[in-house]
């Protein structure tokens, strides 16, 4: 990584730490990575302040809706619950926000029979998915 590229990916931080105060969001915290297949290039990780343990799902919700409204050009990705926030700037720098679990819950969606193994008889098994009950996707879709 080049001192050049270090500093424009510092230059996107601060940006994207500007849009989260816009919005009233708190950055919990920022990170530099090499943008590969697996990090972005700057990860900021967000909440909104005096957020009680019961209502933090919800909070975590309305972040996101902020910082969406704040930044259109986002991006909403949700995986197993969690909310990100994903974009790219014209000189091809990845960024991404994480607001952390939604309002989610685990569903139960079928069963699957399991084989028969030693000392234990086939059996049937239950299949679980995490459903979001999205308002983001009004955001989304607009």
């Amino acid at each position: 990584m080049t001192v050049t590229n270090l500093y424009a990916k510092y230059l996107q931080a601060d940006r994207m730490n500007k849009i989260a105060e816009a919005a009233g969001v708190r950055v919990d915290y920022a990170r530099l990575d090499n943008g590969d297949s697996i990090n972005s290039d700057v990860t900021l990780q967000c909440s909104i302040l005096n957020v009680g343990f019961s209502a933090e799902g919800e909070a975590n919700e309305e972040a996101a809706e902020r910082l969406m409204l704040a930044s259109p050009s986002l991006i909403m990705e949700r995986k197993n619950g969690l909310i990100y926030l994903t974009g790219i700037t014209s000189q091809g720098i990845t960024y991404k926000f994480y607001t952390g679990g939604g309002v989610c819950e685990r569903v139960q969606v079928g069963t699957r029979i399991l084989p028969a193994e030693p000392a234990k008889p086939a059996r049937e098994e239950p299949i679980f998915e995490v459903r979001c009950i999205d308002p983001l996707n009004a955001l989304v879709t607009a």
